[in-house]
């Protein structure tokens, strides 16, 4: 149904039915005394302990697909999750936009230029 009426919008808006870019994002929502401990974290970054959405939208903030975890997981551990879901694969979404700390921790970096000594 949610396909359905994205789709009814886009072609509404002039655009193609289905979306070929979108953006990811998390929001960690605190979790209520009657929520499992099984299913909740801890998000050190925010000190919420609860529960991290991931959500793929498209670039009219149209929900594509959404994924709920433990707080505790990182971002970018989530993120993995919701790019693999079977909707994004399938060849309809071409490119996700992310904000920069969903990305991989910084390692070593190769230098371009020689160091002045």
């Amino acid at each position: 149904m949610l396909d359905a009426l994205r789709r009814q919008v886009r072609l509404a808006g002039g655009r193609d039915a289905e979306p070929s870019a979108g953006i990811i994002d998390s929001q960690t929502i605190k979790g209520a005394d009657t929520v499992g401990r099984a299913s909740c974290g801890y998000d050190a970054g925010k000190k919420i302990n609860g529960r991290k959405r991931f959500a793929v939208t498209d670039t009219l903030g149209l929900l594509i697909t959404v994924t709920v975890c433990a707080a505790g997981v990182q971002d970018r551990d989530g993120a993995k999750s919701v790019l693999l879901e079977p909707y994004l694969p399938a060849g309809r979404c071409r490119v996700v936009f992310r904000r920069r700390r969903l990305r991989r921790p910084p390692g070593p970096r190769l230098r371009t230029r020689p160091r002045d000594v």
